[in-house]
């Protein structure tokens, strides 16, 4: 990969989360339009970006690696809980901040902030991959993660269940794979109203993602050790043990394994306070964390790019 091409497209990336940055500072965006933001982001213009980037021609070589990078994605989701359980519990992280530093170490915000910079970087055959990987994850996270959780809050599990594995997100990707077999045509005027939503993605997930960073008080995230350890568990530890591991893979194509490094260089998950709020973790904790990884991974993800 040309790494000057990189490195242009991550500060086009990075000068749009300013924009989002100085707009919230500036007071004249309410909590609420940052909810609607987000709510709309989630709900329509990334779901339209998975289902854009798999109306394709059929391809084997795509199918592959789709299908290796979900069982990849599944391995490496479990090793970085394994690694972060045992790493929290040997620097004596508190029980009722265990969770929450564990979940954050180990998982990147993909969905958020990955599928943009994946397609800013690797274009539409990245996001194709990416997305199709994303179940791996999750199934992951609403299991093991849940249960994690629950185990070091000591609350009680309300006994609820919620199929949080039909998203948006996860029907796209499984509706967009389907036409993609099947080589379903889609009509014109749906194509173009997709496109059209898939195309505003990037600039406006930069942009929430700013909003976000603009709410955070840095001096008080910097004096948390904990925050700190997660970040180097999150940007550096488990990027480079993903590096690593897939030197000795030489099964997988360098499209999949750019993915797979990419994914694993992303900052702390918005799942990290929404998990910490449902199941009993620290939500202060998470939230520190998303705020310094993301201010952070500005440096680390373009290290990351020379590793690619």
């Amino acid at each position: 990969m040309d790494i000057f091409l990189i490195i242009n497209n991550l500060l086009i990336l990075f000068a749009m989360i300013a924009v989002g940055f100085f707009a919230g500072k500036s007071g004249k965006l309410s909590d609420k339009a940052f909810s609607d933001l987000t709510a709309f982001l989630m709900q329509v213009t990334l779901p339209c970006m998975i289902f854009s980037s798999m109306q394709r021609a059929f391809d084997i070589n795509m199918l592959k690696d789709s299908v290796i990078g979900l069982v990849l994605s599944l391995v490496f989701s479990l090793s970085a809980l394994g690694i972060s359980y045992l790493v929290s519990g040997a620097l004596g992280v508190r029980k009722i901040r265990r969770g929450t530093w564990i979940f954050a170490s180990s998982y990147g915000n993909t969905g958020f902030m990955g599928i943009p910079i994946v397609n800013a970087l690797l274009g539409q055959d990245g996001v194709f991959i990416l997305a199709n990987s994303g179940p791996a994850y999750m199934i992951v996270q609403y299991t093991l993660c849940v249960r994690m959780m629950y185990a070091f809050s000591g609350k009680e599990p309300d006994g609820g269940k919620k199929n949080v594995l039909l998203s948006r997100q996860n029907l796209a990707m499984l509706l967009g794979l389907l036409f993609f077999l099947f080589q379903i045509p889609v009509p014109e005027v749906a194509s173009r109203v997709i496109n059209a939503f898939a195309g505003i993605t990037t600039p406006l997930s930069m942009f929430v993602i700013g909003l976000s960073l603009s709410r955070g008080r840095i001096a008080d995230t910097f004096r948390d050790k904990d925050v700190i350890t997660i970040c180097i568990m999150r940007l550096a530890a488990i990027p480079l043990l993903t590096v690593l591991a897939l030197h000795f893979m030489p099964f997988v194509s360098p499209l999949l394994k750019s993915v797979l490094i990419l994914c694993a260089a992303m900052p702390c998950p918005s799942l990290s306070v929404i998990f910490s709020q449902t199941y009993g973790g620290d939500v202060e904790l998470g939230s520190r964390a998303i705020f310094l990884s993301s201010l952070a991974c500005m440096v680390t993800i373009p290290l990351m790019t020379l590793l690619i």
